[in-house]
């Protein structure tokens, strides 16, 4: 999202037209700043953007602080993905033209020899409207909402019998569904998890494009394993949360959490992960975040206080007391 707020920067006018898009009034483009309103009969300075390379973003009547992206979501209540689709139809410009010139902190991750990835491909949502609006009791009893559900747009694939959990890129376009089967996987002897439509999870994190608007430059975010984790934190009122869709977090995946610019990141991997994997998922986190300000800490109950020995228990399953438990007993900074 770096290049895409660098063309908007670019040409201050395109910013204009975003914000008429979504209906801001009495739009006043300055030499560095943008003034605004929310309504036309409110307060027509109270929205500032800032012209500098982050395009930050304030509302001082709601006290909101972000970026131009998460203050639309917030103000107007409408998702990344639309917003910045609006965004490219304003540029005249792709997802992939601006992703293929991303270069963060001076260019440092491409000083990291390349390694051959899979490539994401989007995919169109209309797919989802095959699943859509059928939510499941399952999630509800691991502590997902039918609010939650229904944000994360969840549903029910009854070709594979499984709950359809859609995954999307950084920019809020679709890229996957992931399977959690509804029966007795073990009785059944099959997957637990399989994808639906199968993508490389290692190039996305899971939450973000729901959440932006809570992620972006936030006190602290939270990271844990499996696509559930963020959802449990949504319905626990933490919006902060977001998936690796594994128990390893790979060099994509960091980049992305840099982009968000938050203060802390903690770390919450399911119970009985070898501490020897834990470690090399901080040593590498660290690495390549040296150039930023940014905190690593992970959360550990290596006594099984809270999470049951030899259960995989992330440390969300339990509901919201014992995690803030957790977090208050066992949270430790590396």
């Amino acid at each position: 999202m770096i290049e895409l707020k660098k063309q908007l920067l670019d040409n201050p006018e395109h910013i204009r037209e975003l914000l008429e898009e979504y209906d801001f009034h009495n739009i006043k483009v300055n030499s560095n700043e943008i003034r605004c309103g929310v309504e036309e009969d409110t307060n027509s300075t109270s929205v500032r953007i800032r012209l500098e390379k982050s395009l930050k973003a304030s509302d001082f009547g709601r006290d909101y602080h972000g970026d131009i992206f998460s203050l639309i979501m917030t103000l107007k209540d409408v998702g990344l993905g639309e917003i910045i689709k609006t965004t490219k139809d304003i540029l005249g410009i792709s997802f992939f033209e601006f992703n293929k010139k991303e270069r963060i902190f001076g260019g440092f991750y491409d000083s990291i020899k390349k390694r051959k990835t899979s490539e994401l491909k989007t995919l169109d949502n209309s797919i989802l409207d095959n699943f859509r609006n059928k939510y499941n009791a399952l999630f509800t009893k691991d502590g997902i909402s039918l609010e939650t559900q229904k944000k994360y747009q969840i549903g029910i694939d009854f070709d594979s019998y499984r709950i359809s959990v859609p995954w999307f890129n950084f920019s809020g376009e679709l890229v996957g569904i992931e399977g959690r089967y509804m029966g007795d996987y073990k009785e059944d002897e099959v997957s637990k998890w399989f994808p639906i439509i199968a993508f490389p999870k290692s190039m996305c994190l899971y939450g973000v494009s729901f959440n932006y608007n809570h992620l972006y430059e936030a006190k602290r975010i939270y990271i844990g394993e499996s696509s559930k984790f963020s959802m449990q934190l949504d319905t626990m009122g933490i919006q902060t949360g977001v998936s690796l869709g594994g128990n390893a977090i790979h060099r994509e995946q960091i980049k992305q959490i840099s982009w968000l610019n938050p203060e802390e990141i903690v770390f919450c991997f399911d119970e009985g992960l070898s501490e020897e994997l834990v470690n090399r998922q901080i040593e590498k986190t660290k690495l390549m975040t040296k150039y930023t300000n940014i905190k690593v800490g992970i959360i550990r109950d290596p006594e099984n206080k809270f999470l049951p020995k030899g259960s995989k228990c992330s440390p969300t399953d339990l509901g919201k007391e014992r995690f803030l438990e957790l977090e208050e007993s066992y949270l430790e900074w590396r």
